[in-house]
């Protein structure tokens, strides 16, 4: 039987949890709980539910990346900073991962997916590797030894269905992604050029780099000089939608080992945090989970 590597996309539940959240709500200090009380539940039921051998979880730092130094304007289309009431349980995601015994790993100067990257690419050989997460970038790892499970919605990504929602198999979405472009993380790609259109020119011609190079061949005039005019966009925009996986990150397939939950140390966090309905959860104990009730 096959070894398991979970790795949870941990900024972007965060967020998840946080709108999926009861808007409002908050301990009997006033400390807001919403995106915690998600997460914290979620985790708690994966971890019920899977028994993992093996976890990490990956967050994002506050800093800039290098995309930003590149292109400026990358992700200039989010809606400003995180909300007050977020950014002020941002500390406690990673101290519950801790808790329950999962490594957390975050790499200043990148951002969370590229470390996602970078340790499906390392761990991929030993074990099969699945992300936790939804994030249409990451697609592009997978493999026939990395999938992507989304559990909130209970969707599992493999090859096939990369190829479904791109059109293109996983490691060709950055050059679909390089022509088209993507407004969400203000990508620009090429004016003019949609992910269908894209798509085609990927399939006829390989690459980014394979269209830019038969641009004499693609039908229409003004599609013809879009992509003369914007060719350096496109290569550049291929670049920041490509997973920068070449880092090492120091670790070894035993660290990344799923520990004891301190249930001590949990119950009093969840007490303060008013979350009495996860207290009478379970614990890990001697490799498996076991009921506190």
């Amino acid at each position: 039987m096959i070894d398991i590597l979970y790795v949870l996309d941990g900024s972007n539940y965060i967020y998840r949890a946080y709108y999926a959240g009861k808007d409002g709500m908050s301990n009997d200090k006033g400390f807001p709980t919403n995106a915690l009380y998600v997460f914290a539940k979620m985790v708690r039921k994966f971890l019920q539910d899977t028994n993992p051998a093996y976890m990490i979880t990956v967050f994002d730092t506050p800093h800039q990346n290098f995309r930003h130094d590149l292109f400026p304007a990358y992700k200039v289309n989010r809606a400003g900073p995180p909300p007050e009431t977020l950014v002020r349980q941002m500390p406690l995601f990673r101290t519950i991962m801790n808790l329950y015994g999962v490594k957390v790993v975050d790499a200043v100067g990148v951002e969370a997916d590229d470390v996602i990257g970078a340790l499906a690419l390392q761990f991929k050989q030993q074990v099969l590797v699945v992300i936790l997460g939804a994030d249409k970038d990451l697609m592009q790892l997978i493999d026939s030894r990395v999938v992507m499970l989304d559990t909130m919605r209970g969707k599992r990504f493999g090859i096939h269905d990369v190829v479904k929602k791109f059109g293109v198999k996983p490691n060709r979405v950055v050059d679909v992604l390089g022509l088209a472009g993507d407004h969400g993380d203000g990508v620009p790609g090429v004016p003019g050029i949609g992910e269908k259109t894209a798509t085609a020119l990927v399939n006829e011609f390989g690459t980014v780099e394979g269209v830019l190079a038969n641009i004499d061949k693609i039908s229409g005039a003004k599609r013809k000089q879009m992509l003369e005019t914007y060719a350096d966009l496109a290569r550049l925009s291929k670049v920041l939608v490509t997973l920068k996986t070449d880092m090492d990150l120091g670790l070894t397939l035993d660290d990344l080992r799923v520990g004891a939950v301190d249930t001590a140390a949990l119950t009093l966090l969840y007490d303060e945090l008013g979350f009495s309905s996860l207290m009478s959860g379970s614990a890990r104990n001697n490799g498996g989970w076991r009921s506190r009730m």
